[in-house]
């Protein structure tokens, strides 16, 4: 064989070889249309005392989870979802995402099988980058509209901070923003108005990215895990992780009184739910609530109160109040022995008792009502 006629057959064959193993490295972006069906599967009508839009996130078995904003429900009401098939479902369950993030998640029971839209990865979005955002104008249909990333600031207030121009309406807020490949990467929910001189006016719309939301959702995995689990001791050290992080406390590693004062009631409620759950409701911070209320206990400091509540929960014995490594991490421990680490880490130390303690923590147990 000639030298140039072999030199061209071993070019075409790493050509050849090239191209099969960079083949499933390469998406290439979806049409309008094909994003348009997408959203149209996964977007869904949010009615009630205010109107709102939300997309399908996840399904366990035959519940369906929606994200979308949280301003919808801050006016009580009776609120309804409906799909894209146009049945109208009944809410079974709202929860706010985190305590400062204009975001929730709701939850609906159906037979019917719905599009779970697929996550993107919000962190490589860019300015200039294509975006769609589909959602709900009041008593219309969907409205499905393509921009590009104009901004990105800061999170603002809300956890807002991809900025973007599609002229949306008031009902698609909690709409999803899709990417090239069809992919959840935001949730619409905020407009904005900007003056321009002399007497016009010009608006700005504004998203949260995905990770902002799945940053917070994570938060109480590695805790629900050990729960589950009924490693008790390791979940009373996460519940202690998790309790300094919404602080933003990790450095000194305790809570001072007006940390306490501030904790975020949800993120309370979050903790205390997933005890209650996985100790059949024999442990967690509204027991110990209940507990200390009925010994007659309130935000004021009393040495008997306490010495009872300490006995009852089993956190004192003999008359000397236990080391840590001596309580009991099983669920044959007294009720409302656990979690222990909220209150712990209002102390200067590892030893319960302490009267900073109480100090620190008894506000904690009036102001959040869980």
């Amino acid at each position: 064989m000639k030298p140039k006629k072999l030199t061209q057959l071993l070019i075409i064959g790493i050509l050849v070889t090239c191209i099969t193993i960079l083949q499933p490295l390469i998406t290439l972006a979806l049409t309008r249309q094909e994003i348009d069906a997408i959203a149209t599967q996964v977007t869904v009508r949010i009615t009630g005392t205010r109107n709102g839009s939300g997309v399908i996130i996840k399904q366990d078995n035959n519940t369906y989870t929606v994200l979308t904003n949280f301003h919808t429900f801050q006016e009580k009401g009776r609120f309804e979802i409906i799909t894209p098939d146009g049945v109208t479902h009944q809410l079974n369950k709202i929860s706010r995402v985190g305590s400062s993030i204009d975001l929730a998640t709701l939850e609906f029971n159906s037979n019917r099988r719905y599009r779970v839209v697929e996550l993107g990865d919000s962190t490589k979005i860019t300015r200039g980058r294509d975006i769609y955002v589909s959602g709900f104008p009041a008593d219309k249909g969907l409205n499905f509209l393509r921009s590009e990333i104009s901004r990105i600031d800061p999170p603002e207030k809300g956890g807002y901070s991809l900025v973007y121009r599609i002229g949306a309406f008031p009902g698609m807020s909690g709409g999803p923003i899709l990417d090239e490949n069809g992919k959840l990467v935001g949730i619409h929910g905020k407009t904005d108005y900007i003056l321009v001189p002399p007497h016009d006016s010009t608006s700005e719309e504004y998203g949260i990215p995905l990770h902002t939301y799945l940053n917070v959702s994570k938060r109480y995995d590695k805790l629900e895990t050990l729960l589950k689990a009924q490693n008790f001791r390791e979940a009373d050290l996460e519940t202690g992780r998790v309790m300094l992080a919404v602080a933003n406390r990790q450095n000194p590693g305790w809570l001072t009184l007006e940390d306490a004062k501030k904790f975020p009631c949800q993120e309370l409620r979050t903790i205390d739910n997933l005890w209650l759950k996985y100790s059949q409701g024999k442990f967690g911070i509204s027991v110990q609530q209940e507990i200390y209320k009925n010994l007659g206990g309130t935000q004021q400091y009393d040495d008997k109160v306490m010495e009872s509540f300490g006995y009852r929960v089993g956190w004192k014995y003999g008359g000397e109040w236990l080391n840590y490594n001596s309580l009991n991490f099983t669920l044959s421990a007294p009720k409302g022995h656990l979690p222990t680490r909220p209150f712990i880490m209002a102390c200067w130390g590892q030893w319960l008792g302490w009267g900073s303690w109480c100090d620190v923590v008894l506000p904690l147990l009036k102001t959040c009502r869980v």
